[in-house]
């Protein structure tokens, strides 16, 4: 595997990750959201909807009778999430891949789809402990820093959000060679990388001073709204409680960081839920090439139990039977 990433070679690969003015479709957790504030500090962006995997709620212009066709036609990019479309684009982390030799068409060819561990070729048979262990949020910070699109010092406080964001300090103690890899391949080891808080407080450990500061974030969380030690899903983003949570964080890393929002006046309320059909099975290499063949709009394999590969379609393109 590469040593370092190739953040030029990304750049010229996914020619649309610099295009200004994304329009995007956001995971419904704080990576989501935090992703977008990054997104829109480097290139600019809108929020138009959130994708929940079990619903897809979005402007009825996004996605109306026909979403699939809609989606490709509206042009957008779905951050946080990886959707098993050649022409959607998508940003996200999730393991992809069952094997090297298990073609992944839709995610392989063409452009659309950009995975550190696509990049990297991870893959469940042959590493899953070396799948990415962070979080969109911080990939998209070491991108777009490579690229001198972004600019970032982060505070001490940040530095703990971002390590709090999708796990990422939980799974960089259970796997901490992983994780130091990662960071060496992200460029994270270098002094003048945003990264470098990140990998300097995996690399201290000091187990008093880091319980400290996750107390505080937490103890931070419930001073602004936001429930302590979540990751604060927005299951329903035209409830008012959920769009809440949504206007604390933004305010919050709004404060933090100086960054602008992407989200307009957050006046969602009137969104168009479309539902999803999700099923999950056993990642065996017959199951999942079965599942492959069926083309569902998005997939993640999470793990090796017995229901750790996820999958869905838009309610009435399932296959007979799902």
């Amino acid at each position: 595997m590469a040593d370092r990433c190739d953040y030029e070679n990304v750049a010229g690969r996914f020619g649309w990750l610099t295009s200004p003015g994304h329009r995007v479709v956001i995971s419904p957790d704080l990576d989501g959201v935090t992703a977008a504030m990054i997104l829109n500090a480097a290139v600019g962006c809108t929020v138009e909807g959130i994708y929940t995997l079990n619903s897809l709620w979005a402007n009825p212009d996004i996605a109306g009778e026909d979403p699939e066709r809609d989606l490709v036609e509206w042009g957008g990019l779905f951050l946080d999430h990886d959707i098993n479309r050649r022409g959607i684009h998508s940003i996200g982390h999730h393991l992809l891949k069952w094997s090297d030799d298990t073609p992944i068409p839709e995610h392989e060819q063409g452009t659309g789809s950009l995975n550190p561990n696509l990049l990297r070729r991870i893959t469940f048979r042959n590493a899953i402990r070396r799948k990415y262990p962070f979080s969109t949020s911080v990939f998209l910070i070491a991108v777009f820093t490579a690229l001198d699109r972004l600019s970032l010092d982060p505070t001490p406080e940040v530095e703990t959000y971002l390590m709090h964001i999708d796990s990422s300090f939980v799974n960089a103690i259970n796997y901490q060679e992983n994780a130091l890899d990662w960071l060496e391949w992200l460029g994270g080891s270098g002094e003048r990388s945003p990264l470098f808080g990140l990998c300097r407080e995996i690399l201290r450990l000091n187990p008093r001073r880091l319980l400290e500061a996750f107390r505080d974030l937490a103890a931070e969380f419930e001073r602004v709204g936001l429930r302590p030690r979540r990751q604060n899903e927005i299951r329903n983003p035209n409830n008012e409680e959920d769009r809440g949570r949504l206007v604390a964080v933004v305010d919050w890393l709004t404060d933090k960081t100086g960054w602008t929002s992407p989200f307009g006046d957050l006046a969602f309320g009137d969104l168009r839920e479309t539902p999803m059909v999700r099923q999950s099975t056993a990642p065996t290499r017959g199951r999942f090439e079965e599942v492959i063949r069926h083309r569902p709009f998005s997939y993640a394999i999470l793990g090796s139990g017995p229901q750790s590969l996820n999958y869905n379609w838009f309610e009435g393109n399932a296959p007979a039977g799902a």
